[in-house]
């Protein structure tokens, strides 16, 4: 999701919903994003949006 467009998100979600769904890969999401400052900030939020696509494709959710 780019920073400058956030209103696509909804539309990468359902991409990777998609993904997910066929079974044939697997989707990791990087929280932070590219213009993290740090390694040891942890995550403070993150949207549901993600979950509930893995839920609905029943896919398995992995916190790493």
């Amino acid at each position: 999701i780019e920073r400058q467009d956030m209103a696509s998100g909804p539309a990468v979600v359902e991409y990777l919903g998609g993904i997910l769904e066929r079974g044939d890969r697997s989707v990791m999401v990087h929280c932070e994003g590219t213009r993290a400052l740090t390694c040891r900030q942890p995550v403070r939020a993150l949207s549901g949006a993600f979950l509930d696509a893995a839920m609905a494709a029943g896919a398995a959710v992995v916190p790493e």
